[in-house]
């Protein structure tokens, strides 16, 4: 699988004379809506639709209320999820406290899965708005014998 990008230009208006620079930035992806997610684990697993998401509720009820009380939840090869704060720094200790605080948030880190997949992942640009990925030699898993074969994940 490959990040669609393209490449972009900036504009350093940081700088005095605000010279132009160019990167490679991922193109905007398309979102998997939550019930399209669950009727492929459904499918997935052989299980109802209906226990998949009872179960996917259960787990964040339950991730929610760990993190409620400050705790760490760890999902296997998935990865943990933290939640942590950012806070205003102060000159003086008596000065700390939650006011302090400037923005709750929760950190998640990736498990063993995600980033042996970050590590496989490959890069394909984008140009005239035609993704110039190339598939690997296996053919990249598609079941298929055509070269040029497109995944189709159900969208």
């Amino acid at each position: 699988m490959a990040i669609i990008c393209e490449k972009r230009e900036k504009i350093l208006n940081f700088l005095e004379d605000k010279p132009k620079v160019y990167v490679i930035a991922p193109v905007k992806a398309q979102q998997v809506p939550f019930d399209k997610l669950l009727d492929e684990v459904s499918r997935s697993c052989g299980v109802g639709r209906a226990q998949v998401k009872a179960s996917v509720e259960a787990l964040l009820d339950r991730m929610e209320l760990f993190m409620d009380y400050g705790m760490s939840v760890k999902l296997g090869d998935f990865g943990s999820f933290k939640p942590t704060i950012s806070a205003k720094a102060q000159e003086n200790a008596e000065d700390v406290d939650a006011s302090t605080v400037r923005r709750k948030k929760i950190v998640f880190t990736p498990g063993k899965r995600f980033r042996d997949m970050l590590s496989d992942l490959s890069i394909a640009t984008m140009s005239d708005n035609v993704a110039e990925a190339k598939l690997p030699e296996d053919g990249g898993g598609t079941g298929g014998d055509d070269d040029d074969e497109v995944i189709d994940p159900g969208f």
